[in-house]
């Protein structure tokens, strides 16, 4: 991957998507309390490869935090009826 490609970036976050889909199915009822205690953890995990500068698990962990916050963002748009514009 070249130093900044988007396209690549954003393929990563989607198989993580998919992958998460696999793993845990339908999210739709989880509260945004939820949501925001796993994004929370895994901003944890993000800190903690920040503070031992492994940037490939860096890359790793914010791929998987941007597919969470992905997920969230499409849970919320699906209970909110196409209202969120």
């Amino acid at each position: 991957m070249s130093e900044f490609d988007r396209i690549a970036v954003l393929e990563a976050i989607l198989q993580e998507r998919e992958l998460q889909d696999a793993i845990w199915g339908n999210q739709k009822d989880y509260s945004n309390t939820w949501w925001h205690v796993l994004a929370s953890e895994k901003n944890g995990q993000v800190a903690k490869e920040i503070y031992e500068q492994t940037n490939k698990q860096l890359f790793r962990k914010l791929i998987e935090l941007c597919a969470i916050y992905f997920t969230w963002a499409e849970m919320i748009a699906k209970k909110s009826d196409g209202e969120i514009e």
